[in-house]
């Protein structure tokens, strides 16, 4: 995982782009008619309307390659996640195999007494139970992890999308007020034109800090949660041995009985 752990990155990424190709353009337009000593009305709309149109395209690209992206990696994290799955069914299958093979084996070629036989049977009893206590308790620690992952990862795209809506809203703003000083004075449309560059400057630099932020946020609660994957599997772990030494104490102990 983590996979996840860069989508962000990528969507941060994706979203800057989105701006830069209409946003250059626009500011070009703009300064070129600095110098002009008028800028009819038609003029204008005519820049400010292919400006919204090329923002727009823009804008509806880069969505879709961000949902692409989110797709994606969602779709490689379950198959990673189903494979690991799939691996470990058939780990314990080959293992509570070999076990059955063992048993049979061991049936067939001792020659044990009843005492023998119920004494085994309770040892056998105990691996089992201590065999199915560490699998449930590494599966619940894993589910928990993913849980927690996932629920991070989301917490972190909608920051990332409400950071981007924030930054959208700013630069339309920006914008709206750019057009209303097209058609003024050179002087005008130029102190009009800086506003608009220091505006979008803001709102870029407003919307990494908040992806940022994003980002922080989500190692922060993460690394906890595989510190907690990872304590709960050491113990289970733990636990396990113990009750295979006390299982294995408890069948040498039987069998010196008889």
């Amino acid at each position: 995982m983590d996979r996840k752990q860069t989508l962000a990155l990528l969507t941060a990424t994706s979203m800057a782009l989105a701006f830069v190709s209409p946003l250059a353009a626009l500011a070009d337009d703009a300064t070129s008619t600095e110098s002009k000593p008028s800028v009819g009305s038609a003029a204008c709309d005519e820049r400010t309307a292919e400006f919204a149109a090329r923002l727009a395209r823009q804008r509806t690209d880069a969505d879709e390659r961000v949902e692409h992206r989110r797709t994606d990696n969602d779709a490689k994290t379950d198959k990673h996640r189903a494979d690991m799955e799939a691996k470990r069914t058939e780990h314990e299958s080959d293992a509570d195999s070999k076990t059955a093979k063992h048993r049979v084996d061991v049936d067939e070629k001792k020659n044990l007494t009843d005492a023998q036989k119920a004494a085994l049977a309770t040892y056998r009893a105990a691996v089992d139970a201590a065999v199915s206590a560490r699998r449930t308790a590494v599966e619940a620690a894993r589910k928990a992890f993913q849980s927690a992952t996932d629920a991070a990862l989301k917490t972190r795209r909608s920051a990332v999308d409400a950071a981007l809506a924030t930054r959208r809203a700013a630069v339309n703003a920006a914008f709206n007020i750019w057009k209303t000083h097209c058609t003024g004075s050179p002087a005008d449309r130029k102190a009009a034109n800086q506003a608009f560059k220091s505006a979008i400057q803001d709102a870029m630099k407003a919307y990494k800090t908040s992806v940022e932020a994003a980002r922080d946020a989500y190692k922060a609660s993460t690394a906890p949660a595989r510190a907690t994957r990872d304590a709960a599997i050491e113990a289970a772990n733990d636990a396990f041995k113990t009750a295979m030494q006390a299982a294995r104490d408890a069948w040498k102990a039987a069998q010196r009985k008889h």
